[in-house]
């Protein structure tokens, strides 16, 4: 029971150090924030920190990995159900204000990536596990619900996912994507239009 319990604590503290690493660095920026400005508002020791993360690039790698999950996979999943791939996407799409912390810490993560190796590297090994994963959902829903051959599921994941990226970019530069109704009829009548075999070919 006792062991339990410690592994509870260490759980809940490691949730803890990534929420707050998650909110430091896209509040105050990743180059800007050290460890010990994420010990002093976890209100932990470096020490503490240290013991669950090798390092500052390792947080920012777990924290992105915790967004994807929670704000977007999480998310969709309890609020969109078994909804068709046409209806799940304008309805995540809609939604995508509720992202935009996730997009900031993104945008984040990709300036980190382009002055330290090491976070690129970890960075990288997140996004491209996630993408695999994505792009093999999406497959298996291309084949359920009979969508266009001629397109590949996993370039039309890619292509979505880099108009998440962008909006974070466009938020970045304080450029407001298109409003939220508008981004989610266009949504779903594009991937609508793949439907029954998607356009005959030409």
């Amino acid at each position: 029971m006792a062991v339990s319990r410690a592994t509870d604590k260490a759980q809940a503290t490691r949730a803890t150090l990534l929420d707050v690493a998650a909110d430091t660095f896209e509040q105050d920026g990743y180059g800007a924030t050290s460890v010990r400005d994420l010990a002093d508002r976890s209100g932990m020791t470096t020490g503490a920190i240290y013991a669950h993360f090798r390092g500052k690039a390792n947080l920012l790698a777990e924290a992105v990995k915790l967004r994807l999950e929670r704000d977007l996979e999480e998310y969709g999943r309890r609020r969109y159900g078994h909804a068709t791939l046409a209806d799940w996407l304008a309805r995540n799409f809609r939604d995508y204000r509720h992202r935009r912390a996730m997009r900031a810490l993104l945008v984040e993560g990709a300036a980190a990536a382009r002055m330290d190796e090491h976070a690129r590297q970890l960075l990288r090994e997140v996004l491209a596990a996630k993408q695999t994963e994505w792009a093999a959902s999406y497959r298996e829903i291309w084949a359920s619900e009979g969508l266009d051959p001629e397109v590949d599921p996993a370039v039309f994941m890619e292509l979505l996912w880099a108009a998440e990226l962008g909006f974070g970019v466009m938020e970045a530069y304080g450029i407001e994507p298109p409003k939220p109704n508008v981004l989610s009829r266009a949504v779903g009548r594009i991937v609508s239009s793949l439907g029954s075999g998607g356009p005959a070919p030409h």
